[in-house]
C-alpha cells in the first residue's frame, strides 16, 4: 500500500471520527510536505525511512485553543491496531497528528 493511501485510511478511520467530537470546529486535513508518498511516488524501498501514516489538520485561528485537547484525544483514542490497514497504531510517531 502506498503512503498516500495509508494516510487517507488513517484519516478516515481514526482522525475524522475523533474530529466529529469537536462539532463546532472547522478544519481542513491534508498530507503535505517532503516525501515521495505525498505525490504517490513511493515504492517498497521508501518504507525503510519515515514510513507511517500522517495528516496535517488546519484549524481556524479561533479554534487553535483546542489544539491540546485535539492532540490528547487523538493520542488517547488511537486503537492498537488499524482495522483497514493492519498497521500497529500504538507506536505512531509524534508527528502523525500535526496541528
Amino acid at each position: 500500500m502506498q503512503g498516500i493511501e495509508l494516510s487517507r485510511r488513517f484519516y478516515a478511520e481514526m482522525v475524522e471520527p475523533i474530529m466529529k467530537s469537536f462539532p463546532n470546529t472547522e478544519y481542513s486535513a491534508a498530507l503535505i510536505g517532503p516525501g515521495s508518498e505525498v505525490l504517490g511516488y513511493d515504492t517498497d524501498m521508501s518504507r525503510d525511512h519515515d514510513f507511517s501514516p500522517r495528516v496535517f489538520l488546519f484549524l481556524e485561528e479561533t479554534d487553535t485553543v483546542l489544539t491540546g485537547q485535539i492532540q490528547a484525544r487523538l493520542a488517547q483514542q488511537a486503537p492498537p491496531l488499524s482495522v483497514t490497514t493492519g498497521l500497529n497504531l500504538s507506536s505512531l510517531r509524534d508527528d502523525s497528528f500535526l496541528l
